[in-house]
């Protein structure tokens, strides 16, 4: 038996008898030549595969038998032989018939659904519950102070914390610790930039109209301010008319009274007396004459020439004094300017030939401005009495301004105090007067 072809699974084998043989896993089937092909046989079943076998020693080459008779059944393969010698390639033989492709098995029914996994390790963290955000187990958030980790299969939105369907408590809110201690203050801070110039303030109340000399036939009306007997009224009710100022309090109210006389003045020394002018000759007496007639009067003659001053007699005693000489015309003073709101009044420059005369039962407070805002010149006084019982206090307008005192506030003692504000320096005042 010869081997023509062999491929993987299959072989193509000559036998002396002419044969061709197809080995098909195994099994040999005859192709042509010999006698006449029979049927094809039911395809018999698979059989067991066999243990592998110990290889055996490779036995001495026998002789070839005698030819045998020609027979359509295969004998059993013996043990497969030493490799020979390739022989001459057998002629091709006839293509065997295409066998039909067999229908396609049905699936086979679908296997159980495994366990489900555990669950792998760690949360994702979403921080602060959100109601429209989805989420999905395993999602950790935070909820009123307490956390909490979403338990449900089913990925949704919309369920807050505590809801046990879907969330399970990780750590639940403490209560609140003790307030700690107070921490040391901290070192003061720069300071900070100037601020914007604040809106104007409110217009501050009418200053007084000064009428002069009181007259009885003029109407005047509040804020009016006359003079009388040496002493000035302010006009407390419109209309005023012939309501003499001195003795009319429901009219008028004072403003400041008439100072006493003051002592009279010692007697200047005595000026140095002239020197004495030189006497003329005297002429001599002629004797008298008769009378004659008028003559026409002459010319006047020349004036002669002053006489030397005589000495100076003995100082006379000291006359009486003489009447009041009349008022002499107003000076510049202080006016009093009447105070009687309780809303921030802050100083103006007119405010210093003034005294605010603060009186009101409720307080007041004095503003003194910066000098971008009224630029009072250096060495300016302003004055202020607190007559009424209201509270009279003093304050700079901003941080820029600075108020020096040497008491313990700008607050004015008591009522009847009177105090002043000098002007040192281009942002800084000092006070005088009857402070707390």
């Amino acid at each position: 038996m010869t081997v023509i072809k062999e491929e993987p699974g299959d072989a193509v084998i000559s036998t002396p008898t002419g044969k061709l043989w197809l080995r098909v896993n195994g099994e040999l089937r005859a192709i042509v030549g010999g006698g006449a092909r029979g049927e094809r046989g039911p395809e018999g079943k698979e059989g067991k595969e066999g243990g592998k076998g110990t290889t055996g020693s490779q036995g001495a080459t026998g002789a070839t038998g005698a030819k045998g008779a020609n027979s359509t059944v295969p004998g059993p393969e013996g043990a497969t032989g030493p490799e020979g010698q390739t022989g001459p390639e057998g002629p091709q033989g006839t293509t065997g018939s295409t066998r039909s492709t067999g229908s396609t098995g049905s699936t086979g029914p679908e296997g159980k659904e495994g366990k489900e996994g555990k669950a792998g390790g760690g949360l994702i963290w979403h921080g602060e519950y959100a109601g429209g955000t989805t989420y999905k187990k395993g999602d950790g958030v935070t909820w009123k102070g307490s956390s909490y980790i979403f338990t449900n299969g089913a990925e949704s939105s919309g369920h807050e914390p505590p809801n046990l369907t879907y969330w399970e408590l990780l750590s639940e809110k403490g209560a609140t610790g003790s307030t700690g201690a107070t921490g040391s203050t901290g070192p003061t801070g720069a300071t900070g930039s100037t601020g914007a110039t604040g809106p104007t303030g409110a217009t501050g109340p009418a200053g007084l109209t000064w009428k002069g000399v009181y007259n009885s036939v003029t109407e005047y009306v509040v804020g009016d301010a006359v003079e009388e007997g040496g002493s000035s009224y302010i006009s407390i009710k419109t209309p005023n008319k012939n309501h003499k100022p001195s003795t009319s309090p429901t009219y008028w109210e004072p403003l400041a009274k008439e100072g006493k006389t003051g002592p009279t003045g010692s007697t200047g020394p005595t000026g140095p007396t002239g020197p004495t002018g030189a006497t003329g000759p005297t002429g001599a007496t002629g004797s008298t004459g008769s009378t004659g007639s008028t003559g026409a009067t002459g010319s006047t003659g020349a004036t002669g020439s002053i006489g030397s001053t005589g000495p100076a007699g003995p100082t006379g005693s000291t006359g009486s004094t003489g009447s009041a000489g009349p008022t002499g015309p107003e000076g510049s003073p202080f006016i009093a300017s009447v105070l009687r709101e309780t809303t921030p009044y802050t100083f103006k420059l007119a405010d210093e030939t003034r005294i605010q005369d603060c009186k009101s039962e409720s307080a007041i407070l004095l503003i003194v401005p910066t000098n971008e805002k009224e630029p009072f010149p250096i060495g300016t006084v302003l004055t202020a009495c607190r007559l009424g019982k209201g509270e009279v206090r003093v304050e700079a307008e901003s941080g820029i301004v600075k108020i020096l005192t040497a008491g313990t506030s700008l607050v004015a003692r008591e009522q009847n105090s009177t105090f002043a504000l000098r002007k040192r320096d281009t942002n800084e005042w000092i006070t005088s007067g009857d402070f707390e």
